[in-house]
């Protein structure tokens, strides 16, 4: 099988956050070549994100309440879906939530934070940053306050800096809770995990229940947060628009998201024969 991971943000979707144009037209083309194959030799599209599983599935669903793939890793890398089965890869349990929430406090400007449960993700009751979110997540609890909405089934958190890019509140996270990762995401989200996760454990823990080795696994990035799916990915595509840091690690540096060069790259290696 070729299991190919892909990040969302800044890599399959438009700057604006949708699917690129071609996108259900190449599973179409995907899902007809796997008819042609041995069960062994099929082609699995795998989103990876740090979206959570809901917000996920519904990017996928082509209009239907079903998402039409199969396989999805969010979180992450917290928690894979294999055929509709959830599984989560760890947790970062209540006491370090509540220790996260506190530090936040104590950061020396305003955060925007959630966090998430392997089906749910829950914020503060804050219409403007509920407004914002709106482009994020599904499946959202609105609670009065965090706190009381925090159990030890919290797999991980996320926090937005209004107001700045997030490398200080990485840095802040980081210096505070070493015993955790603690990941840039975006220009102003940072994600928090247990110790060792990252997209890289999630990956690595589908390509053990499907199979898959790292010679046929291939990976689309473009941040710090997908850096873990390089090392277990034979073959891996930086977007032109990546940081330099990640498309420095990566094999190859295809074009950007605004230009839908997931689907043109994938397309090619059809046509060529690589996959």
């Amino acid at each position: 099988m070729k299991l190919l991971a892909c990040d969302m943000d800044g890599t399959l979707l438009t700057p604006e956050g949708h699917l690129p144009q071609g996108f259900w037209q190449l599973m179409d083309d995907i899902e007809a070549e796997n008819s042609r194959r041995a069960d062994d030799e099929s082609i699995i599209f795998l989103p990876a994100s740090g979206r959570s599983l809901p917000t996920l599935e519904g990017l996928f669903t082509r209009g239907s309440e079903t998402p039409e793939l199969d396989y999805f890793l969010a979180g992450n890398g917290c928690v894979v879906s294999l055929h509709g089965d959830v599984k989560t890869v760890d947790h970062l349990g209540a006491d370090t939530v509540y220790s996260i929430l506190a530090a936040a406090d104590e950061f020396d400007e305003p955060l925007w934070k959630i966090f998430h449960f392997p089906e749910e993700t829950v914020a503060p009751r804050d219409p403007e940053f509920l407004h914002f979110l709106e482009h994020y997540t599904v499946h959202l609890s609105v609670v009065p306050d965090l706190e009381s909405a925090v159990t030890d089934d919290v797999v991980n958190m996320s926090v937005y800096r209004p107001h700045g890019p997030a490398t200080d509140v990485w840095r802040y996270f980081s210096d505070r809770f070493p015993q955790l990762s603690v990941l840039e995401s975006s220009g102003n989200w940072c994600d928090i995990m247990p110790r060792g996760v990252d997209k890289g454990t999630g990956l690595e823990f589908i390509q053990r229940e499907l199979g898959i080795t790292r010679a046929d696994t291939f990976c689309f990035v473009d941040y710090f947060n997908d850096v873990g799916l390089i090392a277990p990915s034979g073959t891996s595509f930086a977007m032109s628009n990546s940081h330099p840091e990640v498309a420095a690690m990566c094999s190859h540096t295809i074009g950007s998201n605004a230009e839908g060069a997931v689907v043109s790259t994938i397309r090619e290696g059809l046509s060529s024969g690589w996959l």
